[in-house]
Formats: structure tokens, C-alpha cells, sequence
């Protein structure tokens, strides 16, 4: 699954939000009002698959930027130019990972606002303050004291098919956008500078790894991305791409399965089918 993958099934989620807004008075029954106004408030969801695109589009455009970083480098300087502007190599490669890593977990979010709205239960798909989301509520194993948050099987089929690239992903969200890739004693990657490229210490490598399992409850086996475990520690885009592929296949999944989910609970209400 490739973001080129992902848009085309936004852009059949699309379409899928836009026949629910028709079928609300297409049928020979009708709705009680204030279902109408939900179906409807659902229904005029796609206007944000644009907004999606235009996030896919800036996710993008950050990995073109890292994929080019150290041909970007002077040699000599060790500095790279962005915007007019001349600054470090290591600050480069923080900043570009930072954005990559932020932009595809605000596109997750966003996606998952909507599908969570339509599978999950009322006190998260109607709490702005616990709006819905990838891996709280369709990838962590439920703390105690927690209820499940969506229905039995999207969860486990999430969870087991897309947990451990979504959990790293997540991780390192976590450490780059609030910790930038620092903590105590170490570094995420091997070195600051252009030789080194995108290597991962092994200090940075194993809190990833233990973080994931720790704190999400999954392990390697929670994939099935073809490629074998363990994935390349000498080049963080390499991990990135995976985990991002991957996720993008479980976004484009869990919107297109609530999405058609509706579309036919609706047809069925109003007599379509």
C-alpha cells in the first residue's frame, strides 16, 4: 500500500459519503430526525478527503527532502541549504523527520476521526476530548479498567494485521516530536553527521522496540509486511517507508470499512435494499 493506494481509496470513500447524502431521501422510508442529522453530518465528511490529499501530498514531500538530504550537503561545510537558508546537517535531518513523522499522524488522526465517529462506541466517537484514534482505540490493548473501544473483530483484525509498523511509527512520533530524538545518556541516531546518514544507534533502536511492545501490548509478528524481521537499522527512511506503507493500507482499510459499513446500514433504513 502506497500513499498513491491510499488516495484512491479516499477517493472511493469519497464517493461513498456522498451516495449516503443522497440515499437519506432516496428511499420509500423514512429517517427520524435526529438520525437524518447524523447520517448527514457523516455524509458531508468528504469534504474532507481533500484536505487528506493535501496532507498525503505535504507527508510527500518531506521523504522527497529526506531521500535527498546528503546529496543536499556541501562537503566541505556540512551544511544543507533549505529555503534560502544554510543550517547543520543533523538539525536538517531532525527537522525533515520531525515533519514527516507529524504530518502522518495528523492525516491519521484526522482519518480516524471519521471512521471512529461511525464503528466506535458513543463515549469516544462523540468526546472531543477523546476523539478517536489509531493506536488507543483500534491498536493498544485496552488498560485495565478501560473499555474496548471498537467492535470485536476491527480491532483484532487491526491489530493483528497493522499493530507493530503503527506502534514504531508511533514511538517515534513520540520521540522526535516531544523529545526530538534525544533522551539521556543517548541519541536516536548513530551520529550527527552526513556520513552517517539515517543510522539508528542501537540505544535509540532498542527503546523504540521496547517502547512499542511496552506500551502497546504487540509484537513482531503484529504485521504482515513482507519483509523480514528485523527491518534495516542503518537507514531510518528504510523503517519509515515500511511503517508508513503500512499504515496508510490500515487508515485506507478501517475508512473504507466503516464507510461502506454505513453506506448499507442506511440503504437498508430508507429501503434502498
Amino acid at each position: 500500500m502506497t500513499a498513491v493506494a491510499l488516495v484512491q481509496r479516499l477517493e472511493r470513500v469519497e464517493g461513498f459519503l456522498k451516495k449516503i447524502g443522497e440515499a437519506v431521501t432516496a428511499g420509500p422510508l423514512t429517517l427520524p430526525d435526529t438520525v437524518e442529522a447524523a447520517t448527514l453530518d457523516l455524509a458531508n465528511c468528504h469534504v474532507r478527503v481533500g484536505q487528506w490529499r493535501s496532507m498525503l501530498a505535504a507527508r510527500e514531500s518531506a521523504m522527497s527532502i529526506l531521500d535527498r538530504l546528503e546529496n543536499m550537503t556541501d562537503p566541505e561545510s556540512g551544511l544543507v541549504t533549505i529555503a534560502g537558508a544554510a543550517i547543520g546537517f543533523a538539525e536538517a535531518r531532525l527537522i525533515l523527520v520531525q515533519g514527516y513523522l507529524v504530518s502522518s499522524w495528523a492525516l491519521a488522526d484526522s482519518i480516524c476521526d471519521l471512521a471512529g465517529r461511525i464503528v466506535c462506541v458513543d463515549d469516544v466517537a462523540k468526546n472531543p476530548m477523546n476523539s478517536p484514534k489509531l493506536v488507543k482505540h483500534f491498536i493498544r490493548k485496552e488498560k485495565k479498567g478501560e473499555g474496548q473501544a471498537t467492535t470485536g473483530l476491527l480491532f483484532a483484525f487491526s491489530r493483528r494485521t497493522f499493530g507493530w509498523p503503527v506502534g514504531l511509527s508511533n514511538t517515534m512520533r513520540n520521540l522526535f516530536a516531544h523529545d526530538g530524538g534525544y533522551r539521556e545518556g543517548w541519541a536516536f541516531f548513530k551520529a550527527r553527521t552526513p556520513s552517517a546518514g539515517f543510522a539508528i544507534s542501537d540505544d535509540g533502536w532498542n527503546y523504540v522496540l521496547e517502547s512499542a511492545k511496552k506500551d502497546n501490548g504487540i509484537g513482531y509478528a503484529d504485521t504482515r509486511a513482507p519483509e523480514p524481521w528485523p527491518w534495516p537499522q542503518d537507514d531510518l527512511r528504510k523503517v519509515l517507508k515500511i511503517c508508513t506503507r503500512e499504515m496508510d493500507d490500515a487508515l485506507g482499510t478501517l475508512a473504507g470499512s466503516a464507510v461502506a459499513i454505513l453506506r448499507a446500514h442506511v440503504e437498508h433504513l430508507v429501503g434502498i435494499i
